[in-house]
């Protein structure tokens, strides 16, 4: 999107042109004004069961239960606060806040993430679920796989046979494709071309 690069870029000059125009960015919102604009994926933190919760990773992924299920949260460091582009990074003293320029790049990450996983609809990508971005920790909600990711099945299994190997593989390089061609849409679309 080129009100998207531009920003990065801290083009302001191209930023209001494309602003007067009617561009915008589209962005995975993190705050909203009324109970209208609340996106469908939202979830309400208080329907997260963190009673019997499991790490899956260092402190990043943990398995909880989401109406009688088994799901994967990812959770957002707890001291950051977002508000639009406004990342707040705690403690707070005496009305100065310390600002972290390394948690602005997380919250960034974090929408493009979860824009990322919107889109995505594929049986070898995990299923997202929804998210909690109206209150803080902000969450990521997926499916939770039991038996673990690829990489955790071949380390634990070991050596696979040559088929299930050649399977595997053939898996790897459809989804790498798909993601390759999305990826070059997405090119084209920032260089400006629809071809």
């Amino acid at each position: 999107m080129p009100l998207a690069d531009a920003i990065h870029y801290n083009n302001n000059e191209v930023i209001r042109l494309l602003e007067k125009n009617g561009a915008r960015v589209r962005v995975a919102p993190m705050h909203v004004k009324n109970v209208r604009e609340v996106p469908e994926y939202e979830i309400d933190p208080s329907e997260l069961d963190f009673t019997n919760s499991v790490d899956i990773t260092k402190g990043t992924f943990r398995v909880v239960t989401w109406h009688g299920i088994q799901v994967a949260v990812k959770r957002f460091n707890e001291d950051i606060i977002a508000d639009e582009d406004k990342v707040w990074v705690g403690p707070v003293i005496y009305m100065f806040v310390v600002v972290s320029y390394v948690d602005i790049h997380l919250v960034r990450a974090f929408r493009n993430e979860l824009a990322l996983l919107q889109q995505i609809r594929h049986p070898n990508v995990v299923q997202f679920l929804g998210a909690v971005t109206q209150s803080s920790p902000m969450m990521i909600v997926t499916e939770y796989l039991p038996k673990g990711d690829l990489r955790a099945f071949l380390k634990r299994e070991g050596a696979q046979t040559p088929s299930s190997a050649v399977r595997y593989a053939l898996d790897i390089a459809r989804l790498g494709h798909i993601l390759s061609f999305v990826f070059s849409c997405f090119v084209r679309i920032y260089a400006g071309t629809r071809d």
